[in-house]
C-alpha cells in the first residue's frame, strides 16, 4: 500500500516534543546509583555484544553527547549556556562510572534540566496572557539540528512555538479554511489559555517531583550507553520490554483501541482494531473524543494533565472499562468494554487475488512475528504464509506478489523458516557472533510449499528479517525484487535482562533490559546489505527515498565487512531482468503518477525537515489550504483497472462471521486498488509470464 500522510496526522507530526511532556518511565527503587547501572550494563555489553568498544574517557565522552542528545535531539530545549555547563561534567564520567561508588553528574544534569524545565514553563505562563499578533508576517520554522540557541533566541523560538500551536488549536475548532476572518479576541484568549494549560499541567510532575525526574534522566543515560555501540541497542524499563515484547507477537490483550492528542488537546480515537473488544462493540469509532474512562478502581475524566504514555499503561492493567465518547454530532456515548486477546493490528497478514489478464495472488506482511513460545505447536508468520500458501494454490494463481514494505523486520527465524517455504534447499544467510566460527543458515523444512512466478516488493522501510528473506531469495535467483532499495540493517539482536550482570548476594536484582546486537547475518555469499540495503532488480522510485531514514544515516551504525565462508546453494536461471526493466520504465516514463513522484518527494523532504509555518492567522489557513500533503498522495493513487480484487475463498468464509471482517476485508482492497506500486508489481509479473511462454 501507498501509505499516505493525512492532514490531520501531519499536524500532529509538525512537532515532536516528548522531552517535556514524557511520563512513560516506570516505577523501581533507587537502591543503585545510575553509574553502577551503568557500568552493569557496560560489562553486559562487553562480554555479549558482537562489536563491542574499550571503555576509556573517549568512549564516555561520546556516551555524554547521545545522553544530551535523547535530551535535546534537535537542540531546542537546552541553550548554548546550558550545553557550556553540561560539558564541564563530562571529564569526571569515566571515573564515576568506573569507580560505581557516587554519580554526582546525574545531579547536576538534574539541576539544569529542571531549571530549564520552570524556564519552558514560566514563558509559556506568560505567553498564555499575552496578546498575540495574528496579523505578523513573521514564521515559525521548527528546529532539527545545529547549534542551540542563546537566550533571547530560545525565548522567542518557544512564544513562535506557542503561537503555532494556538493557530492549530483554533483551525482545528473552525469548519471551513474559506473566507475566514480573524478570530474574536474573546475565542483567540479562550484557546490561548486551553493550550497553555494542557502544556503546564503535563509539566508539572516533570517539575516537581524530582524522583520522577531521576528517573527519566537515569533511563536516558542507560539508553545512551547501549546506543554508542550501535543504534538498534536499547535499554528497557519493565514497560518498554513488554511494549517491545507485545510488537514481536502475532496477538495481545487489550481493549482494540488507540488514541493520540489532536489540536483541541482531546484525547481522539484514532484506530479501532479489527476483532478486537472495541470493533466488536460496534459503537467506539475513529474520530470519537473520550470525555471519561472508568477502570473499576479509578474515574478519569480529566486529560490535560495525563499524557497518553501513562494512560496506555494503566489501560493495559485493566481488564474491564466504561468508557465515555463524544461522538462527531456531540452526542455522549458509554461503552463497557473488556480486554480480549486479539491480533496485534501491525502484524496483520492481508491476503488477495488480483483477477485480470493473469491471476495473481497477493500477500502483504507487515512483521516477521512469532507465535505463542510456550506451545507446542509450530507457530508465526511462516506458518501462516504457508497456509495461505497452500489455499492461493487452490484457487489457481499463476503468480504471486509478495509485499514487504514497511516490514521493519522481527524474528530472524521466521524469516528463515519462510525463506524455505520458497526455496527446495541450500544456505540461505550466514550468521556470525564475531566469536565463534560463522554458521550457515539453512530452511530446517524440506520441500518447497509454493515454486512458480514470485515478485518481493520492499522499501526503504524493509529492514533486518525483511532484508535476510529478499536476500536470499534474490541470491537463489528465485524472486523478481521490486521496488526501492531496502533499510540496510543487517544485525541480531536479543533482549537480555540486566540482571545477567547482576551480583545477587549484594542485594536484590535490578529491574530493566537490555537489546543488544549479539551478532550479524549475511548473504549465503559472504557479502552484506548492511548500510546498503538489498537493492531491487526493478526500481521503482518512492517518497520514502527522500527521507535520510536507513542505517547508513545513523552515526553509529556498524560498517559493513564482508566475511569469507564456503556454502553451497543452487542458483536458479537467471530472470530476464533487462527486459522486465526496460518495459517497467517505459510505462513510469509516460505516466502521470509516476512522474509525480519526485515533486512528492521534494515536498516529502521539505515537509520532513521542519516546513516555514507562518504565524499570522489568514497566512497560515491559506498555507494549510495550501500544503496538504494528502492532496500530493491522492494525485498519484488511482482505481485501477488491470484487475479486479478478489477475496480467496478462505476470506470469505470468514467475512460470514461477522460484519466487522468484511468491513475490514473492504477497506484494504480499496487501499490495494489504488496502490500505483502494485500494479505497476502485477504488470511486471504478467510481462515476465509473457516471456516464459515465449
Amino acid at each position: 500500500m501507498l501509505h499516505s500522510i493525512p492532514r490531520r496526522t501531519l499536524k500532529i507530526c509538525l512537532i515532536v516534543f516528548s522531552v517535556f511532556v514524557s511520563s512513560s518511565a516506570s516505577a523501581q527503587a533507587w537502591e543503585e546509583s545510575t553509574c553502577a547501572k551503568a557500568a552493569r550494563v557496560l560489562k553486559v555489553i562487553e562480554e555479549l555484544h558482537f562489536a563491542p568498544k574499550s571503555f576509556n574517557d573517549s568512549l564516555s565522552a561520546e556516551i555524554f553527547t547521545l545522553f544530551t542528545k535523547g535530551l535535546d535531539a534537535d537542540g531546542s530545549f537546552f541553550t548554548e549556556k546550558d550545553i557550556q555547563s553540561l560539558d564541564l561534567l563530562v571529564p569526571e564520567l569515566y571515573r564515576q562510572i568506573k569507580d560505581s561508588t557516587s554519580c554526582e553528574f546525574i545531579a547536576a544534569v538534574n539541576l539544569i534540566y529542571g531549571q530549564r524545565l520552570q524556564s519552558f514553563a514560566t514563558l509559556i505562563e506568560a505567553s498564555r496572557q499575552q496578546t498575540l499578533d495574528l496579523k505578523t508576517r513573521a514564521n515559525f520554522k521548527e528546529k532539527t539540528t545545529g547549534q542551540n540557541f542563546k537566550e533571547q533566541e530560545w525565548q522567542s523560538y518557544w512564544q513562535n512555538y506557542f503561537q503555532m500551536r494556538v493557530l492549530f488549536a483554533l483551525d482545528a475548532g473552525s469548519d471551513s479554511l474559506v473566507n475566514a476572518g480573524l478570530p474574536s479576541s474573546v475565542v483567540v484568549q479562550a484557546v490561548q489559555t486551553k493550550v497553555a494549560e494542557g502544556i503546564l499541567c503535563r509539566l508539572q510532575d516533570r517539575i516537581k517531583r524530582e524522583d520522577l525526574r531521576l528517573q527519566y534522566l537515569e533511563e536516558e543515560f542507560l539508553d545512551a550507553v547501549t546506543k554508542v555501540f550501535g543504534p538498534h541497542n536499547s535499554y528497557f524499563n519493565r514497560e518498554q520490554e513488554q511494549d517491545f515484547k507485545v510488537s514481536l507477537a502475532v496477538e495481545a490483550r487489550s481493549f482494540g483501541f488507540d488514541f493520540y492528542r489532536n489540536d483541541l488537546d482531546q484525547l481522539e480515537i484514532s484506530n479501532v482494531n479489527p476483532g478486537g473488544s472495541a470493533w466488536n462493540s460496534n459503537a467506539l469509532n475513529e474520530g470519537d473524543v473520550i470525555v471519561s474512562i472508568n477502570t473499576g478502581t479509578e474515574e478519569i475524566s480529566e486529560f490535560n494533565c495525563l499524557s497518553t504514555s501513562l494512560l496506555r499503561s494503566q489501560l493495559g492493567n485493566s481488564e474491564k472499562l466504561e468508557i465515555v465518547v463524544r461522538k462527531k454530532s456531540g452526542e455522549e456515548s458509554s461503552i463497557v468494554l473488556e480486554s480480549s486477546v486479539s491480533a496485534v493490528e501491525e502484524n496483520r497478514i492481508q491476503s488477495f487475488i488480483l483477477a485480470g489478464t493473469r491471476k495473481i495472488g497477493y500477500i502483504y506482511l507487515p512483521s516477521f512475528y512469532v507465535g505463542d513460545e510456550e506451545s507446542e505447536i509450530v507457530s508465526g508468520c511462516a506458518t501462516d504464509i504457508a497456509r495461505i500458501l497452500i489455499r492461493l494454490k487452490r484457487e489457481g494463481i499463476e503468480g504471486l506478489i509478495l509485499d514487504l514494505r514497511d516490514n521493519g523486520g522481527g524474528m530472524m527465524g521466521e524469516a528463515i523458516r519462510m525463506a524455505g517455504l520458497f526455496v527446495n534447499y541450500g544456505a540461505l544467510s550466514i550468521y556470525w557472533d564475531g566469536k565463534e566460527a560463522p554458521l550457515t543458515l539453512k530452511d530446517p523444512d524440506k520441500g518447497v510449499v509454493y515454486n512458480d512466478p514470485l515478485i518481493v516488493m520492499i522499501n526503504s522501510f524493509s529492514a533486518s528479517a525483511s532484508e535476510l528473506f529478499a536476500a536470499a531469495l534474490q541470491d537463489h535467483i528465485r524472486a523478481i525484487i521490486v521496488g526501492s532499495p531496502s533499510y540496510g540493517k543487517a544485525t541480531v539482536q536479543q533482549v537480555i535482562p540486566i540482571s545477567f550482570a547482576a551480583n545477587t548476594d549484594e542485594g536484590p536484582e535490578p529491574d530493566g533490559a537490555l537489546k543488544l546486537t549479539l551478532a550479524a547475518f549475511y548473504r549465503a555469499t559472504g557479502s552484506s546489505h548492511q548500510k546498503e540495503g538489498v537493492i531491487p532488480h526493478i526500481h521503482l522510485p518512492d517518497f520514502s527515498e527522500a527521507l535520510p531514514y536507513r542505517e547508513v544515516n545513523e552515526h553509529y551504525a556498524l560498517e559493513n565487512r564482508p566475511i569469507v565462508k564456503k556454502t553451497y546453494y543452487t542458483r536458479l536461471p537467471d530472470f530476464p531482468t533487462e527486459s522486465l526493466v526496460q518495459k517497467s520504465q517505459s510505462r513510469l516514463a509516460v505516466d502521470s503518477s509516476w512522474m509525480g513522484i519526485k515533486s512528492l518527494q521534494l515536498k516529502v523532504k521539505e515537509w520532513d525537515e521542519g516546513p516555514t509555518i507562518p504565524l499570522g492567522y489568514s497566512d497560515f489557513r491559506a498555507y494549510l489550504n495550501q500544503n496538504d500533503l494528502q492532496d500530493d498522495f491522492d494525485a498519484i493513487s488511482f482505481e485501477t483497472s488491470l484487475y479486479t480484487i478478489e477475496r480467496p475463498a478462505y476470506l470469505k468464509e470468514l467475512a460470514t462471521y461477522g460484519l466487522g471482517e468484511e468491513l475490514e476485508q473492504s477497506f484494504q482492497i480499496e487501499s490495494i486498488s489504488e496502490d500505483i506500486y502494485i500494479q505497476e508489481s502485477y504488470l511486471i509479473m504478467n510481462d515476465f509470464l509473457t516471456t516464459k511462454t515465449k
